[in-house]
């Protein structure tokens, strides 16, 4: 409709909200603004008069046109809109395949058995006991150790203490402590993370069945304060301390985004990484089978000591994401990393690089 130009006049006192619209839409389209006063006896006669022209309009028969001239604006913003919402869609369902997709690639990329971790969809079928490498004898033994007959497994991942500098080493060398490697391999900074990590373990679990860790001198001995602190000092302890050379530190597959100092490390490095890599994950990580009721309850904690880009790696693993973002994540020393396994297949994580155990003045990250 057009508008006046003009301001509408004010509503006198004495006329009524219904009376007032129909004068100003008269004088909009019908008379151009004239004045109210010259209208009003007009609007009732046109009123009667188009009342008595649509009657009989009615009941002559006359041949009706396909289309209106005020149907075809509606029409063809009908149709905009509806190609639009179309177009719309088809753009958004596009952006998700690709995404989804890449994601898929990427995991594929990472190594071997990878991409069961890039879909959107979990996998129920994640534990396939025929994909651990058979080559890989120390994999097979460390799977064969653990117990299977629990409801639940708790695999804690330990990153390393506070490395010894090798400055720090040699001045340490000179006291009577540095009898024991685990002083020459960790700073004092170091062994403080350590036995305050063997506490909260403590803490958290009653019995633990095995301590693992990689041959890295900060590696092994992190763990050896660790098993002291859960066994309490004793040599006949049933906490089993194990070297495993699967959890040396590794470039588990090429991340994405990539660092420029990883793009130079050479493929059959990354080829091999990646599969040893794959084996700890088999070893590892696996769901527990409930055979009786005597087993509701009963649940089985390791504790591995390893690197920041092993942990990284295996926690994506776990949790079916994509491998190459292990590089994303970030774990201070001596911070834990829980992961929950159980009886039907299901994963969660506890905790990732948690630290609470430390005080600000002793979490550090190299």
């Amino acid at each position: 409709r057009e508008q006046s130009p003009r301001p509408s006049a004010p509503r006198r006192s004495g006329g009524s909200a219904m009376s007032a619209a129909p004068a100003r839409c008269l004088r909009s389209a019908a008379c151009g603004g004239r004045r109210r006063a010259a209208v009003a006896p007009a609007l009732a006669a046109s009123g009667r008069a188009t009342l008595f022209r649509g009657y009989a309009a009615a009941a002559t028969p006359r041949p009706t046109p396909f289309l209106g001239t005020g149907m075809v604006p509606k029409v063809a913003v009908g149709a905009a809109a509806t190609l639009t919402s179309v177009a719309l869609y088809e753009l958004i369902s596009r952006s998700v395949g690709t995404v989804s997709g890449g994601a898929t690639a990427a995991g594929a990329s990472a190594g071997d058995g990878a991409s069961a971790g890039a879909g959107a969809v979990w996998d129920v079928a994640w534990d396939d006991p025929g994909a651990l490498p058979a080559d890989s004898e120390e994999a097979l033994e460390l799977r064969r150790a653990g117990d299977p007959q629990v409801e639940r497994r708790h695999i804690i991942f330990v990153r390393h203490a506070q490395p010894a500098s090798g400055q720090a080493a040699e001045g340490e060398g000179a006291g009577k402590k540095a009898k024991k490697k685990e002083f020459l391999a960790l700073s004092p900074e170091g062994r403080k993370q350590a036995e305050l990590t063997g506490q909260r373990l403590k803490m958290l679990f009653d019995d633990v069945d095995a301590v693992y860790y990689s041959a890295a001198p900060e590696s092994k001995a992190t763990a050896q304060i660790l098993h002291r602190c859960l066994s309490g000092g004793d040599p006949k302890s049933a906490t089993r301390l194990v070297e495993s050379g699967l959890f040396a530190e590794a470039v588990p597959g090429l991340p994405s985004p990539a660092p420029e100092a990883l793009k130079e490390v050479p493929a059959a490095e990354l080829e091999a990484d990646a599969a040893r890599a794959e084996a700890a994950f088999r070893a590892l990580v696996w769901s527990p089978k409930l055979t009786s009721k005597e087993q509701v309850g009963l649940t089985s904690v390791e504790v591995v000591v390893g690197h920041g880009n092993l942990i990284r790696y295996l926690a994506c693993r776990a949790l079916q994401l994509p491998p190459s973002a292990w590089s994303r994540m970030a774990a201070s020393h001596c911070t834990l990393t829980w992961i929950d396994i159980g009886c039907d297949g299901s994963v969660a994580m506890r905790e990732f690089g948690s630290s609470g155990h430390l005080p600000p003045d002793l979490v550090t990250y190299y």
